[in-house]
């Protein structure tokens, strides 16, 4: 049984496979394409239908079968090929957020001015300080340009020469010529009060200090104008340069004060950190014909090294330039550098004096010397005695010192006290203390 089942099974391979050769070949067979009368008969038979041969038929070419694995990788590409496609404008969509989000932060002016690539480095030297001017833009090429464009915009370059033929004016006509006027210190003062966006581009901006009035923030850029004619008119905060820029913002002060603030920037800084003036100082008092001076600045400003941590930019109220506002500025001034100098402590250093400017710094450990506590107290006599105020405050000035109000301040003694100790002679020398701007001198230890 099983010899003649696998007969069968041999026979239906013989079988199919008969069929696979003719149709490789291209043959059919009769019984496909001729009538049942039309087949040849077998020997015996009485048909009379001629016997004719199996004759081939021209087949049409058959296609060969493609294989399962070429159709599955064909697909598989079309897929990609579909897929990459639909991807590429959500690449390019991403590519280009990408670089839009990337941002370069030009800063114009300040301590910091530069190109950052993050504005986490940025922020530092921007946030909550208005007088900084700054920019992103899309590329560190944009930013550079900008930057380049700035230092020589046309307000830039405006100053620059007029600073130089400025300062070669002034330094020919000599110290004459180194005085502000009324009108000077009108427009400086009402600078503060009104203060506009083209200031910034001087390098200057306002801060409220109340009862004392407005007051400026220079920063290293601002010109030599800027910085003395703001200093001699009383209206300085404090003045931040860094050592490349001394030499331009102090070129209309004493060259003995300006070598001072050189010299702590090379020692002390080496060159490297921004430094800070740091101010108190009287107004200036005018003449009422002409408006020239009267009483020029007397200021005390101590040096030191900035954490660049610069105050914001206030806004100053209005009804600070009347006139009964001024007074009051000019009397809390006045008292307040009377304490200040008083308030001096062991560890100062003198590093220039002259009648009407203190330049000091306070090292760590330091102790005064003889010769620096005697220049301290020869400036002060004649601020406490009143030597420094305009003759109409005298008297109110005169009851804020003397202890009339409560408060008595420094040794003061002028015209309107009484005086048992003293004599009119004492007045007298009093003020013949430092009455000249020729008698300046660095003191060195």
């Amino acid at each position: 049984m099983a010899v003649v089942e696998a007969s069968m099974k041999k026979i239906e391979e013989l079988k199919k496979g008969k069929e696979a050769l003719l149709k490789a070949l291209g043959l059919v067979k009769l019984e496909d394409v001729l009538e049942p009368w039309q087949m040849p008969k077998e020997a015996g038979s009485s048909s009379k239908a001629p016997v004719e041969a199996v004759q081939p038929v021209e087949a049409k070419p058959v296609e060969k079968p493609k294989l399962n694995w070429a159709k599955e990788v064909e697909a598989e590409e079309e897929a990609a090929k579909k897929a990459a496609e639909e991807e590429k404008p959500v690449i390019e969509k991403i590519v280009r957020n990408s670089v839009k989000a990337k941002k370069f932060y030009a800063i114009f002016n300040g301590p910091m001015k530069g190109i950052y690539d993050d504005w986490s480095k940025a922020a530092p030297f921007v946030t909550g300080n208005k007088s900084i001017l700054h920019k992103s833009y899309d590329s560190m090429e944009a930013a550079k340009e900008a930057l380049q464009e700035a230092e020589k915009s046309y307000a830039m370059k405006l100053k620059v020469p007029a600073q130089k033929e400025s300062i070669n004016r002034m330094r020919s006509l000599g110290k004459k010529a180194r005085t502000v006027t009324v009108d000077i210190f009108r427009e400086r003062f009402m600078s503060l009060i009104d203060y506009e966006e083209k200031y910034k581009l001087q390098s200057f901006y306002p801060v409220w200090r109340n009862s004392f009035g407005p007051k400026v923030i220079i920063l290293p850029e601002a010109s030599s104008e800027t910085t003395f004619e703001f200093f001699a008119c009383g209206l300085v905060d404090s003045i931040y340069s860094t050592h490349s820029s001394i030499s331009t913002q102090f070129a209309l002060f004493p060259s003995k004060l300006m070598e001072s603030v050189r010299g702590f920037s090379s020692k002390v800084l080496h060159g490297e950190s921004t430094l800070f003036v740091k101010c108190f100082s009287t107004y200036p008092s005018f003449l009422k014909e002409g408006g020239g001076i009267l009483k020029n600045v007397y200021a005390l400003a101590t040096v030191g090294r900035s954490n660049e941590n610069l105050p914001p930019l206030d806004t100053c109220p209005k009804d600070a330039a009347n006139e009964e506002a001024r007074n009051e500025f000019y009397k809390n001034n006045y008292v307040g550098l009377c304490k200040r100098l008083q308030q001096l402590g062991q560890n100062t250093r003198v590093l220039y004096k002259s009648s009407s400017t203190l330049l000091i710094s306070t090292p760590y450990g330091h102790k005064i010397n003889p010769v620096h506590e005697k220049a301290v107290i020869d400036f002060e006599r004649p601020i406490l005695d009143l030597e420094a105020c305009k003759p109409a405050m005298m008297e109110i000035l005169c009851d804020c010192l003397n202890g009339s109000n409560g408060e008595e301040i420094g040794n003061h003694r002028c015209e309107y006290c009484h005086i048992s100790d003293g004599s009119p002679a004492d007045l007298e020398a009093a003020k013949d203390e430092g009455k000249s701007e020729d008698s300046l001198e660095l003191l060195t230890e």
